[in-house]
């Protein structure tokens, strides 16, 4: 079985979601750790550099940007014309996907001609555009952010209705769904990304192993079922301790990475 792969959010070392540290120190840290790339935010932060500059960091530390994630600031409502824009920054830095927020869509584009072009958008990048899961708790709020947005089946349908791809977020979607490995066998062959994370009682973006989702058996099942597709860790300690230092953060990664290899790469089946 292949081994899988890990890339790490930059976005663990944002404070506030918008603000981060230096790429260069992003990067070199996670390939000494031993992770496999990185997945981009586009941030206050990343924002202010070309795609070139960003790509030529990328190489220096001979690590992929393996993917690109939309601004934290379009959740809630983005246009074409910005997923565009994400897509194409992906593809000069020449990432595998891009990932859009399913909630940012628009009500009234809601249908299969604007779906229709962002599967264009795929073929003109040559990339995988992955709409990502919102967190459960968009259904407290009456705006663009419908139920096919967070609701395990009417996203799962709409993804296959449309022949769209997705970004599976599991801890966005952990307070319906307990066991994501039975979640991700109806919707893996739209699959491109898997958001990697622990959750607790309305608590997402926690350390592996540090919550209540079965972690261990869901990376059973991805080796198991030959999962080639993007795997990104994001753990974020800083939304939960605004003030852990740097040197933190890097230690609680590294333990993370380990718990990933550890359970990804045993011959044992797991149990938790």
């Amino acid at each position: 079985m292949p081994r899988l792969k890990l890339s790490l959010s930059d976005q663990t070392f944002h404070r506030f979601g918008v603000i981060g540290h230096s790429l260069d120190r992003v990067f070199k840290f996670a390939k000494e750790a031993g992770f496999d790339g990185i997945e981009l935010s586009e941030t206050i932060t990343t924002r202010l550099l070309q795609p070139k500059r960003i790509k030529a960091i990328a190489d220096h530390f001979a690590l992929p940007v393996t993917s690109v994630h939309q601004s934290p600031l379009r959740m809630l409502w983005s246009s074409l014309g910005s997923i565009e824009h994400v897509a194409g920054r992906a593809s000069r830095m020449g990432a595998q996907a891009a990932t859009i927020h399913f909630a940012s869509v628009h009500r009234r584009a809601t249908n299969n001609r604007f779906f229709g072009k962002i599967r264009a958008l795929e073929e003109r990048y040559q990339l995988s555009i992955g709409l990502e899961n919102a967190m459960a708790q968009f259904a407290f709020f009456k705006l663009n952010a419908l139920g096919y947005t967070h609701d395990p089946v009417r996203f799962r349908e709409t993804i296959k209705r449309h022949n769209l791809h997705a970004t599976y977020d599991i801890g966005h979607m952990a307070s319906l769904v307990k066991d994501p490995a039975t979640y991700f066998d109806t919707i893996k062959e739209r699959l491109v990304n898997i958001h990697i994370q622990d959750y607790r009682a309305g608590f997402d973006h926690l350390s592996l192993g540090k919550g209540t989702l079965p972690i261990a058996k869901f990376l059973r099942h991805l080796v198991e079922s030959n999962y080639q597709g993007l795997i990104t860790l994001e753990v974020f300690p800083l939304n939960h301790h605004l003030f852990m230092s740097l040197a933190e953060v890097e230690r609680t990664m590294r333990e993370n990475l380990a718990f990933f290899r550890e359970h990804s790469e045993t011959t044992q089946p797991a149990t938790t």
